[in-house]
Parts: structure tokens; sequence; C-alpha cells
């Protein structure tokens, strides 16, 4: 697949399983009120999310992200966009500054991740319009778009993620 030909926010998104509710506060935190901000997740796991590698989401072609938390794995709790995916082994230090700086002030738990990545994952997502959905709903609604299989319910472990749609007759 050529890097960045694929629509992204027609035909897949990604969940994210068992995120820490202190990362998507601080997130939330800000985008109630400014929601276009670009934010920073860094998922702990060694290896590249390929799919955002070879499909980089973009501001003007975001990638939908579902989120469960690691208080309540079987539910989808939070929605955002993806508009931006970097390997932080690549970037340049002008990047890492700016990087750095919306973390040091929007996101203190994000602090310290950045300068580790073979402690705390390659991947640097940017995020914006985060919210929290008022009634969550099962992770079983998203189907795998390898597969066509829905995302199993009896999810027992935070961490990983899957490439996903929603499943007919849901729009969420």
């Amino acid at each position: 697949m050529a890097h960045g030909k694929e629509s992204n926010a027609e035909h897949w998104g990604l969940y994210m399983n068992g995120v820490y509710q202190s990362v998507l506060g601080e997130i939330l935190n800000v985008h109630k009120d400014h929601p276009d901000q670009i934010l920073y997740m860094q998922p702990h796991r060694p290896g590249r999310i390929v799919r955002l590698r070879d499909n980089p989401p973009t501001e003007e072609n975001p990638i939908k992200m579902w989120i469960s938390t690691t208080d309540d794995l079987q539910h989808v709790s939070y929605v955002a966009e993806i508009v931006g995916w970097e390997d932080k082994t690549e970037i340049s230090e002008d990047r890492r500054s700016q990087v750095k700086s919306v973390i040091d002030e929007y996101q203190d738990g994000e602090r310290g991740m950045l300068e580790e990545p073979e402690k705390w994952g390659v991947n640097l997502l940017s995020v914006r319009r985060m919210v929290k959905i008022n009634e969550p709903f099962s992770v079983s609604q998203l189907v795998k778009i390898n597969d066509g299989k829905p995302l199993a319910t009896t999810r027992t472990r935070s961490g990983g993620h899957s490439y996903v749609r929603m499943g007919k007759g849901t729009d969420r």
C-alpha cells in the first residue's frame, strides 16, 4: 500500500485497549474548551503502529480513535481524532522541542516518555477533539478490518490496538 493513499476517515479507525484514565483526563480537560488543540498520546508498545505509519493521518484526513480505559476494558468510553503519527526515534530536535513544550504545558503525565522511546514505545499520536462518551458502548460493536469479526469482550489486560470500523447498524 502506498504511503498516504488510503482515505482514512471513511474506511477504518483505531481502537486503543485500556488507556489510563489520568492520560485521558488531561487531554479531556483541554479539549472541553479547546477541541482543536493538538495533544499527544504515547502508547506503551515497542512496535510501530504500522497502518498509521503507512497511511499517516492529517488534520485534513484524520483517523477516528475509539478508546477503552484500564478500569473498563469491555466498553468504549472515549473517542478522538488522530491527526498525526510520528516515530519518536526519528523526529528532529526542533520537532521534539515543539512536542515537549505542549506536553509540559498541558500533559504532566506524559513528561519524560518522549525522551525514552526504547522504554515507553516509539509511537507518538497527535490527537484532537477527544470527548467522553455519555453512554459507553461494548467493544463488540467495533469490527476488526482484518477478519470482519467483532472485538472480543473478554478482555483482561490493558494495552494493544486494533484496526476497526463500526459494525453495521451502529453510528458512533
